[in-house]
């Protein structure tokens, strides 16, 4: 994008940007002045709401003419290609300059003062925001704040709008940034100028106190705190708080819109009756002086010493946990065809460390996110609840490997260690250990034994099987299926050329299961194709967790030994407690057996190893569903598809929708599910359950029509034909199907004990001898 014109702009760098849009500085060549030229992101363009979006902001911004608001230019398209020309404000954004700890009260209310003017100019024009936040907020050098980013901002709903579309983007997810979304957004219900006022107040409570109102370590612990609990006084972490300010920010703070201010200009002049006094300061005599300073030169000597100053504050607590995120290593090779390797050794790194239980590990979904991003390190520890950072980089030259290690305490920003790794492919894994028990010994976590035996255990691995294992994961994280069938490829070839590596076969156990359930394949084939594999795992290393936790899955999914199934899991966290899929998986086993609070423990295990994972995300949504908590679910579902719009996750959100009999909800999530699915069975027999219970008898019968004509197929799984028969009220020739995909084993009857679909079924003697056949008695919901 570097040197691009568009019109008369010509772009000069990257300034800023997110998912709304990449904001580059450009030089307008007709004036001769600096501009912010502002972009769709890659991957939005052939998005037309996205775009509808786009020229909305344009719209909006240039109405606006406020001393507080970011001065829009220009708005035209080229190329295909939306740009929107604005003034470039020079300085800092309020995260940034909150990245050095709270502001003096005076700065606090002259910046609060100056933003709720620009956003009572905004609602006076009857213009809600719906995403005020500190990176959207810029501070000039003399000290004048802008609010640059108008993205989702909307026109004010009127008094008597009721629907949950006020507060929905176009693409279905709730608009806004989690911590800054005010109690009713996350309900779905519609946002008004006092949503706002909200954000504005937790704007001010991080000014004051250098931390967010709420601080939940996953998405869902968020949202429960933020509609349940009130924040901590922001006096309890920053004493020099006045009482005036600190009342201010509580009221707009409140739980209830009605309860907060009503309009900015109340909040405006709430914020000037406070008074603005200059910060204590401390007074020592003379005599004092010098003692004291001797006594504090001691104290930095000692610390040093003890190496305290060197490393994150609580690092060395023996029994403490040390969290640590792997960030994606650079790839040094001047080949972008290289870029599957630099990635694979970020993941592979990540699962050594897994494997050291005191070292809780920030899994591959989420550090992946940061690739190629420019995000502060203190934002990036923020986001992923984590203290320590390790990024650093991997160049490969013929035969040579060189990895480049530095350890970061990202939360000051402070370097705490850099090493340099070189060596041969062939011995990679021993690299990989060495950087692993460095990282260990740096943030003082103690190896267990059995931790110590697991890191030494390393073999010499063919290099050339090595990169084809590493060119399998890479396919293998895409998750489509085209891409597993082309990682099952480069999977076989790495078994192949060293039949000592096991890793290989992990990859290709959990290839074929997800090409199962994409029914791609049929399931039985499936099934036996990948517990071949994981089998094979196991027999040349029975200590690997990962082909534990698959065979786990796969005695879950398609063999139903339930009791086999549990003791596989608890074998794989046991030796590998750091991988998140273990505990993800486990977590859906636990939910199927109805057993919801242990469920509970294990996705909230995952999702603190993964937070920013959306099938994570989605899973906790799930397990509220199971355990029959469908509005929670339907918020977290929600969450979920913000972080990343998902096939599964939007028919599970149709189907709880289903269960709340909100119809044109329901199959507005389901339709989308079948459009991004492909040839998938499920999503459209969802679809023909939900036009059934509907009343729209006729597209049902359409939809079952299809399924029928490919039932001959052993990739169309006969639990799809009775969900459409379930739709359509017919109970015999839904237990027909469903007699038939007991015969087959097909995978989706794991679901039948907890899934409110069947819930039409439930006392029905058919239903409950199906129960005991499958190894599920004792029915939830049964009568």
């Amino acid at each position: 994008m570097i040197g691009k014109r568009f019109s008369h702009y010509e772009i000069i760098r990257e300034i800023g940007g997110g998912g709304m849009g990449v904001v580059y500085l450009a030089q307008d060549h007709h004036l001769g002045c600096e501009v912010a030229v502002k972009v769709l992101p890659p991957g939005t363009l052939a998005d037309e709401a996205a775009r509808k979006r786009f020229r909305r902001e344009a719209r909006l911004l240039a109405k606006r003419n406020h001393p507080n608001i970011v001065v829009a230019h220009d708005f035209d398209t080229e190329g295909g290609v939306d740009f929107l020309v604005m003034e470039f404000v020079p300085g800092v954004t309020l995260r940034e300059r909150l990245l050095a700890g709270p502001l003096l009260e005076p700065e606090i209310l002259d910046l609060g003062e100056q933003l709720l003017r620009a956003i009572a100019a905004a609602h006076e024009a009857d213009v809600i925001h719906q995403d005020l936040k500190p990176s959207n907020l810029k501070i000039t050098p003399d000290g004048v704040l802008k609010v640059l980013d108008f993205g989702l901002a909307r026109h004010r709903p009127s008094v008597d709008e009721t629907t949950t579309n006020a507060t929905i983007t176009e693409t279905g997810a709730i608009a806004g940034t989690l911590p800054y979304m005010a109690p009713e957004q996350l309900l779905g219900k519609p946002a008004d100028r006092r949503s706002d006022l909200y954000s504005v107040g937790v704007i001010l409570y991080e000014m004051a106190t250098g931390r967010l109102p709420h601080e939940g370590g996953v998405p869902a612990a968020l949202i429960g705190e933020i509609l349940h609990r009130d924040p901590p006084p922001p006096s309890s972490r920053n004493p020099a708080i006045s009482a005036g300010l600190e009342a201010s920010i509580l009221r707009a703070l409140e739980k209830g819109p009605d309860l907060r201010f009503q309009s900015a200009r109340d909040f405006e002049r709430d914020l000037k009756k406070t008074p603005t006094t200059a910060p204590p300061r401390w007074h020592i005599p003379w005599g004092w002086t010098i003692p004291l300073a001797a006594i504090s030169i001691v104290s930095v000597l000692l610390a040093l010493e003890s190496g305290w100053l060197r490393r994150p504050w609580g690092m060395g607590t023996r029994g403490v946990t040390e969290s640590i995120a792997v960030l994606p290593l650079l790839n040094l090779s001047n080949d972008a065809e290289q870029d599957y390797f630099a990635d694979g050794m970020t993941e592979e790194l990540i699962t050594k460390l897994t494997q050291i239980r005191d070292l809780n590990v920030i899994s591959r979904t989420s550090v992946m996110q940061f690739k190629g991003k420019k995000t502060p390190l203190p934002e990036i520890a923020r986001l992923l609840h984590v203290r320590t950072v390790l990024n650093g980089s991997v160049e490969r030259v013929g035969s040579r490997v060189r990895i480049q290690a530095q350890l970061v305490d990202a939360v000051h920003d402070h370097h705490l260690w850099a090493e340099s790794y070189v060596g041969n492919l062939s011995d990679i894994l021993g690299l990989q250990t060495e950087v692993a028990r460095a990282i260990s010994n740096e943030v003082r976590v103690k190896l267990s034994p059995g931790e110590e035996a697991r890191l030494a255990q390393v073999r010499p691995v063919d290099p050339a099987a090595h990169e084809a294992y590493l060119r399998g994961l890479y396919l293998w994280n895409g998750r489509e299926p085209r891409d597993l069938e082309r990682a099952i490829e480069q999977y076989k070839k790495a078994a192949a050329l060293d039949p000592g590596y096991a890793l290989p076969h992990v990859g290709l156990a959990d290839a074929y299961d997800f090409l199962g359930n994409y029914s791609r394949i049929p399931q039985s084939i499936a099934h036996e194709k990948a517990k071949g594999e994981a089998l094979r795992a196991l027999a040349i290393d029975s200590t690997l967790g990962e082909a534990h936790a698959s065979l786990a899955e796969l005695k879950t999914e398609y063999e139903w030994d339930w009791v086999e199934a549990e003791r596989e899991f608890l074998r794989a966290i046991e030796l590998n407690p750091g991988y998140a899929t273990a505990h993800q998986w486990y977590a859906e086993y636990l939910s199927r057996m109805g057993r919801h609070q242990e469920a509970l423990a294990q996705i909230e295990r995952a999702l603190a190893l993964d937070p920013l994972s959306p099938p994570v995300n989605g899973m906790l949504a799930t397990v509220y569903f199971h355990g029959r908590q469908t509005d929670k679910a339907i918020e977290l579902y929600l969450v979920a598809l913000d972080m990343r719009p998902d096939v599964l996750t939007r028919l599970y959100l149709g189907l709880a929708y289903l269960e709340k009999k909100m119809y044109p909800q329901a199959i507005a999530e389901i339709e989308q599910a079948v459009a991004g699915s492909g040839d998938v069975p499920l999503p459209k027999a969802i679809l023909g359950c939900a036009y059934g219970m509907a009343g729209r008898r006729t597209e049902a019968r359409k939809i079952l029509a299809r399924l029928e004509a490919q039932a001959g197929e052993a990739t169309v799984p006969p639990s799809c034909m009775a969900f459409v028969w379930i739709g359509l009220g017919n109970k015999d020739q839904a237990f027909r199907w469903l007699e038939k995909a007991y015969a087959a084993h097909d995978s989706y009857l794991g679901h039948l004990k907890v899934a409110p679909i069947v819930d039409g079924l439930r006392s029905d003697p058919r239903f409950i001898d199906l129960l005991r056949r499958v190894g599920l008695e004792s029915p939830v919901g049964a009568s």
